[in-house]
């Protein structure tokens, strides 16, 4: 828990706890900590057993209130296809009518003015005390708390001069400190960061790399003129900016702060903006780009400058801030645009547009000159062919999670794009003028459903291509002879002759495409995500070939109807001993109505996800047969040894996952959904993770489960969340 906030925490946790208190405010200026508390209070609540929804919400100052409405239907489970295409009010409707019998806790972080909670469709936890729903909410306002008739305020202070002092202690390590000098100099900075936290932490961490006194002294100076300059609080995290080790990095700090506030990006999709915009200033091998970029972002999160949430990473609301007044200072690029593209004279002097999250419904207007264009998360369902007429200077192009149904032909005027990323739309087909994007580097179309058409020829001619993402990307029943997705004659051929391709997510539909897949070890060996799907005529999977795979990270088998068995009765010796799954975290399987168990899973030494669904026969996951073949001469394996996440979900005939106690050390989540014959799990209260570890199912499943003794069941009782259903 972080320096300051232990008391506060308590307090909060009381006052979400007290039935007769519906909602309650976190209020206090920025950097003073109330993000972090809230988090806290989440993640608390998450583990208790009392919620049936526990709604998390990044308002800010720019989300508008559909998009706060989608992110709680997300939450709850109710955004889908047929979700996306009605009004706000009928939204509202079944978002009130799904909330209304259930105990929620709705928190919403950085508020900037009053929200309609009956107008999105929440019903008010103010009006609702004895349900127990709760609201909690951060702002920086007091009358926003007042606006928003808070029961509860719960005013964050900055820390106390013991507290500030314990904290940037922390950060700047002791043995630095034993310097009376520099002890005195940290006393004044401690003094002058004003006891918020974010400032004592940046401060403190740029600081600890400076070893000498002469260094402290240089440090200190160059604060005192940036305050003499009048900076305000800006000078201190402008100054750990400045202490960044190289340009690179200070670039990249910036791009990222031409973001729409509060957004978080997967780590992998922002270092291929960062090589698309050239900022990681080498043109050599993606290997090496690779390098520079997660180092940047590793010293940017040591810097406490970037926030690390696992596989992504946010920019703080002060950081940005304090990067775009650099960025706007300095010029480092052109004349950033982060609101809607409607106003054509604006669109003709900005360098930079990044309208993500709006309500754009039609892009019409000709921008012009500009270099990326982030049009990600809007619902329109046009783009017009004058779109791209004088945009010859278009480096990156970003419409991923928007209502677009159609790229125009014209798209091929875009002659610099070298970043097109358009997963989760409504794209059928991909016009055949996108061969004509030589300078390609990027194309991802993961998860496009409705897609039926890509062009052989198209793909390769895309010849610069160093990324290619077509992870569950849609499929054609029909066949065609020039379409890449054709299901029983899945070509993969044109893949082959791109020969800069170092990261490639796929999905194989036909046994032919696959055994020419394992036959390329280039394919092979730059995959990141495979999924097999509609393998309507198989009985029998041999996947022996994907162990070796070096980069695997996620395996998905979908629609397999007729498959019994997945590997059949190979032997583990005939698995390579050394690397076999080496990187394999995510397995998930879904309509493979034949299967009966899922043993190979066992050679999988850092899975982390594990989810079955819809597979009527099976029976067990792993089973005691199956375990003794493939484990033979090998005691050290370990089931599950690092499994984070296990779903399981319509398995009708399923009775076990595994009939010997696992120790789970990792184990967060079992969600269990429409499994009735399963009576017994793999726990003991010995389990590692026991008390952190959260079991969601139907209550009347959980009221039958039989127990390994009765201190299993003391154990894992407080663990249960039981599920409701519309």
């Amino acid at each position: 828990m972080s320096v300051g906030l232990d008391s506060r925490m308590d307090q909060a946790w009381g006052l979400l706890m007290d039935r007769s208190t519906g909602s309650i405010a976190v209020c206090g200026k920025g950097g003073v900590g109330k993000t972090t508390l809230m988090r806290q209070l989440y993640t608390k609540l998450v583990g208790t057993s009392d919620f049936q929804n526990v709604i998390w919400v990044t308002v800010s100052s720019q989300l508008t209130l559909e998009k706060i409405q989608d992110d709680i239907s997300k939450s709850i489970g109710l955004f889908d296809v047929k979700w996306v295409g009605k009004s706000f009010e009928e939204k509202s409707e079944l978002m009130l009518n799904a909330l209304s019998s259930k105990k929620f806790g709705l928190f919403l972080d950085d508020i900037w003015g009053r929200i309609d909670l009956t107008r999105l469709g929440v019903p008010n936890p103010q009006q609702q005390t004895h349900t127990g729903c709760k609201l909690i909410f951060t702002t920086r306002s007091k009358d926003v708390c007042r606006e928003m008739s808070a029961q509860a305020i719960l005013e964050l202070e900055e820390l106390s001069i013991e507290d500030a002092w314990q904290l940037f202690r922390n950060k700047v390590g002791v043995e630095i400190l034993r310097d009376p000098r520099n002890s005195e100099l940290a006393t004044y900075l401690v003094h002058r960061c004003g006891g918020l936290p974010i400032l004592l932490c940046t401060v403190g961490r740029a600081m600890s790399c400076r070893k000498t006194h002469e260094e402290w002294m240089y440090a200190v100076e160059e604060i005192l003129r940036m305050e003499f300059e009048g900076m305000g609080a800006d000078r201190f995290l402008h100054f750990c900016f400045n202490s960044l080790p190289h340009y690179r990095i200070k670039s990249c700090l910036i791009h990222f702060s031409l973001f729409p506030e509060d957004t978080t990006i997967p780590k992998n999709d922002l270092i291929d903006f960062w090589i698309c915009e050239q900022l990681l200033g080498v043109k050599g091998p993606r290997g090496q780009t690779l390098c520079l970029g997660y180092n940047a972002i590793d010293t940017l999160i040591e810097a406490g400058l970037l926030e690390d949430e696992g596989e992504c990473v946010k920019l703080l609301d002060m950081v940005r801030d304090c990067a775009l007044k650099v960025a706007i200072k300095s010029q480092m690029f052109k004349n950033p645009q982060l609101l809607d593209p409607t106003d054509r004279e604006t669109l003709e002097t900005v360098g930079w547009i990044s309208p993500m999250g709006n309500s754009i419904r039609n892009l019409a207007n000709v921008p012009q000159n500009i270099f990326s264009f982030l049009l990600n998360h809007n619902p329109f369902i046009m783009i017009k062919g004058e779109f791209s007429q004088f945009m010859e200077a278009l480096t990156v192009l970003d419409l991923s999670n928007s209502g677009v149904e159609e790229v125009p032909r014209e798209i091929s005027e875009l002659v610099s794009l070298q970043y097109l990323n358009l997963s989760r739309t409504w794209i059928e087909q991909l016009p055949i003028e996108l061969m004509m994007l030589g300078k390609l580097k990027c194309l991802n179309l993961e998860y496009d459903d409705q897609l039926r058409v890509i062009p052989k020829q198209l793909i390769s001619n895309l010849t610069s291509l160093q990324v290619l993402k077509m992870f569950r990307c849609g499929f054609s029943v029909e066949e065609q002879e020039d379409n890449i997705l054709s299901v029983r004659n899945m070509d993969i051929d044109p893949l082959l002759s791109l020969e800069h391709l170092k990261v490639l997510s796929i999905t194989i539909t036909c046994d032919s495409a696959l055994q020419k897949f394992f036959k390329n070890p280039k394919l092979s060996n730059c995959t990141q995500s495979l999924s097999l799907e509609v393998f309507w005529d198989s009985s029998s999977l041999d996947i022996s070939p994907l162990a070796a795979m070096k980069n695997l990270l996620t395996l998905e088998i979908h629609q397999a109807e007729k498959l019994k068995e997945i590997n059949g009765n190979l032997h583990y010796s005939e698995l390579p001993r050394e690397g076999c799954f080496e990187r394999l975290q995510k397995v998930c399987l879904g309509n493979c109505l034949s299967l009966q168990d899922l043993s190979w899973v066992i050679l999988v030494p850092n899975l982390t996800v594990l989810m079955v669904k819809c597979c009527e026969d099976m029976e067990e996951i792993i089973s005691d047969a199956r375990m003794g073949e493939l484990s033979e001469g090998r005691e050290d394996l370990k089931p599950f040894a690092k499994l984070e996440s296990l779903t399981l979900e319509s398995l009708p005939n399923l009775e076990s996952i595994y009939s010997k106690v696992l120790p789970f050390p990792c184990l967060k989540k079992i969600e269990v959904i429409e499994c009735s014959l399963l009576r017994k799990l793999p726990v003991n209260s010995d389990c590692a993770k026991a008390s952190e570890m959260i079991i969601e199912g139907e209550e009347e499943w959980w009221n039958d489960i039989q127990w390994e003794d009765d201190a299993t069941k003391t154990t894992f009782v407080p663990c249960f969340k039981p599920l409701l259903f519309l």
